[in-house]
């Protein structure tokens, strides 16, 4: 450290640290059995992540007229915390010969989607899968009693772990299709 005048020695590194100003959590980290933070695997990482689909149909029908029905479920948990997906779906199909001359054709479906989605695009740091490669090791992500680091010196970045619990970032869309027609033939 020619800066500073001191020699790089490992008996005077915490020396270094405060002549340079930094933070005091690299002092702890030097003076201290050097503990690090996994982000990834010990807070962001949903280690059993689990996905669940469920579908069921019926169908049925005679000369004249068939019809289909189907409901469907996705609940599908990410594998960083903060991100989930839940689909509910369901569709139904009627066709019927009312007559030697009129056919009516009816299709109605909808469906229902919960997700709350990671920042993908751009410089999001609160993206789970990508602030792994930012976060530094030396900074927890809790403090000694549990409760989140909110005090991340040394560091401009924010707690990945305590955000990706807090933000909301949920998208629910509702959606309904309905087709019908009404074959008519005239000769």
């Amino acid at each position: 450290y020619p800066n500073l005048g001191l020699a790089a020695t490992f008996e005077n590194t915490g020396a270094f640290i405060n002549a340079a100003g930094l933070s005091p959590q690299y002092t702890d980290w030097v003076q201290n059995p050097r503990p690090t933070t996994d982000w990834y695997e010990d807070y962001l990482r949903n280690k059993d992540a689990a996905t669940r689909i469920v579908d069921m149909n019926v169908s049925g029908g005679n000369e004249k007229t068939n019809y289909y029905a189907s409901v469907g479920l996705n609940d599908t948990e990410a594998t960083v915390i903060g991100n989930d997906f839940k689909r509910i779906s369901g569709s139904f199909k009627l066709n019927s010969q009312l007559t030697s001359k009129v056919k009516l054709n009816l299709g109605v479906t909808g469906s229902n989607i919960k997700n709350n989605g990671s920042l993908e695009n751009g410089a999001f740091f609160s993206n789970g899968n990508l602030s792994r490669y930012f976060m530094s090791p030396w900074i927890p992500a809790v403090n000694a009693d549990g409760s989140p680091n909110l005090v991340m010196n040394g560091t401009s970045l924010h707690n990945t772990f305590y955000t990706a619990e807090k933000d909301i970032r949920r998208n629910d869309i509702t959606r309904g299709i309905v087709n019908a027609s009404l074959d008519i033939n005239l000769f």
